[in-house]
């Protein structure tokens, strides 16, 4: 198994380093095919806490919050931001994580604002350590794809595998 990035993964399948990758990232690659497996929603959320000093009920009030992200791109940040009825959002400050499951300790821990994938976050809004965002905005979904060079000859096998994973809930 090896884990990393959407960009350090693609290459890596690309190289033929490891056979295949799970990404969320949409492929633009030509000699690579990403093979859904999984919708991905997400919500906009915050800790409690942190609303209680500084809410975040409109616009405004995002230039009192910090957004954290996987990177300056903000590529979680761009599933509220394109959504059709999104109000445009300008916070104080980003922080970078790298990866979700960073943002998602910085975040319960009250510091800051993000979007992350609802499957990873359900538990969190069940025990009121999160709180969903502007729920009126629907954000946008991706899916879960695996990841691999359309000439590998193992391409048929690799399909079968997907269908398989598609039935196993996200976790």
């Amino acid at each position: 198994l090896y884990f990393g990035s959407g960009t350090d993964l693609e290459a890596r399948v690309r190289t033929q380093e490891i056979d295949c990758a799970i990404s969320s990232r949409r492929i633009s690659d030509p000699s690579l095919e990403g093979i859904r497996i999984h919708e991905e929603t997400y919500v906009l959320v915050a800790a409690p806490s942190l609303l209680a000093e500084r809410p975040l009920s409109d616009r405004a009030d995002a230039a009192a919050h910090v957004v954290v992200d996987v990177n300056r791109d903000l590529p979680l940040m761009h599933y509220y931001r394109d959504a059709p009825a999104a109000a445009p959002l300008a916070f104080r400050s980003l922080r970078t994580m790298g990866t979700i499951s960073a943002i998602r300790e910085v975040v319960v821990a009250g510091q800051g604002v993000a979007v992350l994938p609802e499957y990873l976050i359900r538990s969190d809004l069940e025990a009121g350590r999160l709180a969903e965002l502007l729920p009126q905005t629907q954000l946008l979904t991706d899916h879960f794809r695996l990841v691999h060079r359309r000439d590998d000859p193992r391409a048929v096998l690799l399909r079968d595998v997907t269908r398989i994973m598609s039935t196993q809930p996200l976790r």
